[in-house]
């Protein structure tokens, strides 16, 4: 009897504890996950000598970000290389582009341009007594000719399209798009009227690099400022227009078509902003027309007018026009919709004043 007692007990020991397992700890609840959504970088470029070593500084955006590590990359080992820590060592004579991309954020990168020169070699001492020959200069490092960047609406900067030149004939187009930032790289030439771009690789959202064929990339130049895409090649939109030193633009004048009799919300009205950009307004009984396009002026009298986009409620097309400065506004040289070429457009400010 005892014996089944003890028995008894023992099992009924082992129910008791094999019921009685551990609570686990509430984990802890994690903190909403705040994304980087941007990357800035000290220095912006690069220009070395081989053997040259330069840190890079950068920045991840916003400040609260959850993760704000970030990696890096080049395009060329063979010219640059970079450590994890940034550390960017000059190889050989060439042209690379270091990488920056946010940890868990494929889509928020940065390129550094890099361009590396070769150390200029020490003169060879003279074989005669003659005086040794002076060393030829230092090369120069390549500079920036020009910028032309292509603001997307909607779309933030960082990846507005942006075509840089270089006074060595190089350039670089970073096309960057939803799917990430590409870029073509090679040499350009420019003629004063039309820019060719001459791709030799593309860079991948990845950071690899490929030779690349994808025929010339041709922009018309209007006037100084800007580049209107005139190509067949590769890039789907072609009629992409490409601001030089693109800042956020603002309302710069606004002119009129005086209409007797009718309410204000019935003008013909042109606005102008500091960009060169023009947004023209058709305000009919039937809807209201919207033109936006740029304009630019070789000799500060005639202004032509390149209609871009539109919004088109009554079936009209606008294509491009010429407008003559006046004393009292802009005398309309060539035809367009419903407007005679004798109409003038008076300043938005003496209307609002009479």
């Amino acid at each position: 009897m005892k014996k089944i007692i003890t028995t008894l007990l023992a099992v009924l020991m082992f129910f008791a504890f094999s019921g009685c397992t551990p609570e686990k700890d509430n984990e802890p609840e994690q903190s909403d996950y705040i994304p980087a959504d941007s990357i800035s970088c000290d220095p912006a470029e690069l220009n070395m000598v081989v053997n040259d070593k330069v840190e890079l500084k950068v920045t991840v955006s916003p400040d609260s970000a959850t993760e704000k590590g970030v990696t890096f990359s080049s395009t060329n080992t063979s010219v640059a290389m970079v450590n994890e820590n940034g550390l960017v060592v000059a190889i050989a004579e060439g042209v690379a582009d270091i990488m920056i991309t946010a940890k868990n954020e494929t889509m928020v990168n940065l390129p550094v341009h890099v361009i590396v020169k070769a150390k200029e070699s020490d003169p060879a001492p003279a074989p005669t007594p003659e005086p040794a020959p002076e060393p030829e200069p230092e090369p120069e490092t390549a500079k920036v000719v020009a910028v032309y960047t292509n603001g997307v609406a909607e779309v933030n900067p960082q990846y507005y399209p942006v075509i840089t030149l270089y006074d060595n004939g190089e350039f670089s187009f970073y096309e960057n798009m939803y799917e990430g930032m590409v870029t073509y790289l090679g040499t350009y030439s420019d003629d004063g009227y039309e820019l060719t771009l001459y791709c030799d690789y593309i860079k991948s959202p990845g950071g690899d690099t490929s030779p690349a064929d994808l025929g010339e990339l041709k922009f018309m130049k209007i006037g100084d400022k800007y580049l209107e895409m005139h190509s067949t090649a590769y890039l789907s939109q072609y009629d992409d227009i490409f601001t030089k030193d693109y800042k956020e633009k603002e309302l710069a004048y606004t002119y009129y078509i005086p209409m007797p009799g009718t309410d204000n919300n019935f003008l013909v009205k042109l606005e102008l902003y500091t960009d060169k950009s023009f947004v023209l307004s058709e305000n009919y009984y039937e809807g209201i027309e919207v033109v936006e396009g740029i304009y630019y002026t070789d000799d500060g009298i005639t202004y032509m007018f390149n209609p871009t986009k539109q919004t088109n409620n009554t079936g009209h097309t606008y294509k491009q026009f010429t407008m003559k400065e006046t004393q009292t506004g802009f005398e309309l040289m060539t035809d367009l919709h419903t407007i005679s070429k004798e109409t003038f457009f008076t300043d938005w400010i003496n209307h609002l004043s009479e």
